[in-house]
């Protein structure tokens, strides 16, 4: 179903990630807490159960470089060349096999505490989407989803589910409004059937055209993957500057943080960002994945797979761990 065009001015941004941290909403994965993001920051405890592994590793994951990385002091310390022999073999050093990343893609996202994380691998016939982080936030299949079709994740048998353009979404009830100027990432693989129709991954907004709320889609006039956050009659826009390409999985992340505006990654890669702040009165409709509109509109036509929403910004790093971990880099 074609939906109206939506125009916007963009400007470039330069997002400085805010430091990772981990939330009191983990605490869920242990079986208690729950959506409050605030509190001291906490060690996770993943729960084998929740996340569907047998065994898990739950030592935190190694420091990434860039803006989280401890710096030395600058200073080299130079070799003693006194007594070295002139004669020793100079041949260079081989270049260093790098280690593969020791956890699976779902402890990877399980660290970083989601508020919510749906794997969409439940098989066929079920009716209800799990939240995997224990705090509650199961979803229910509605319409035309196909579920067992194979995943995003490399090396992982974990499979994703199938949404047919037309009806077919996960309802989440009320839930993720993110009202007032909130900050917040949505996180998600998906597969789209480019057609040239508006078709939304995930939104919690209210009315046709699109008003109050947050919407996260592909514009079918780039085609971009948007993030828009609507106010009444004021809209904010930020895109990512990868096209989606057609039948291919791509790794798309949006984040909202108050005085840094809007942005949208693909597939580990910054797009067009907005620094225009919009504060919200919070939706009516239900946070759904695989349309708009409470389920009413802008049916997703495609693959989805492994659903994240977190109550803060996450850092640029970790944004880039997900996708590299997820492609099997």
């Amino acid at each position: 179903m074609a939906q109206p065009a939506r125009l916007a001015t963009v400007v470039l941004l330069a997002l400085t990630p805010s430091a990772c941290s981990l939330l009191d909403g983990l605490g869920g994965l242990t079986g208690g807490g729950g959506d409050d993001a605030g509190g001291d920051v906490v060690e996770p405890e993943v729960p084998v159960d929740a996340l569907g592994a047998d065994t898990m590793d739950t030592q935190a994951p190694p420091m990434e470089s860039g803006a989280d990385a401890p710096r030395d002091s600058g200073r080299e310390t130079q070799p003693d060349t006194s007594t070295m022999d002139v004669a020793q073999d100079t041949t260079p050093p081989q270049d260093v096999q790098q280690e593969p990343y020791p956890f699976p893609y779902f402890q990877v996202v399980a660290m970083d505490g989601p508020q919510a994380y749906w794997r969409l691998d439940e098989p066929a016939g079920s009716t209800t989407a799990k939240d995997a982080t224990g705090h509650g936030h199961d979803g229910t299949y509605t319409g035309g989803v196909t579920l067992g079709s194979a995943g995003a994740i490399a090396n992982d048998a974990d499979t994703a589910a199938t949404f047919d353009g037309t009806s077919g979404y996960v309802d989440v009830k009320n839930a993720f409004q993110f009202a007032g100027m909130t900050a917040f990432t949505l996180e998600a693989w998906v597969k789209p059937n480019l057609d040239g129709q508006y078709h939304a991954w995930l939104a919690c907004n209210d009315g046709q055209p699109p008003s109050e709320g947050y919407l996260a889609y592909v514009e079918p006039m780039g085609p971009f993957y948007v993030i828009e956050r609507i106010d009444s009659a004021t809209k904010v826009f930020a895109n990512g500057n990868v096209a989606p390409a057609n039948a291919t999985w791509a790794h798309v992340v949006v984040t909202y943080e108050a005085g840094t505006g809007a942005n949208v990654w693909v597939n580990g890669q910054i797009g067009t960002g907005s620094t225009n702040d919009v504060s919200l009165a919070g939706a009516t409709s239900d946070f759904v994945i695989g349309a708009e509109n409470g389920g009413a509109t802008s049916w997703w036509s495609g693959e989805i797979d492994e659903v994240a929403v977190y109550s803060y910004v996450l850092p640029a790093s970790r944004i880039l761990v997900h996708y590299q971990v997820g492609t099997g880099q």
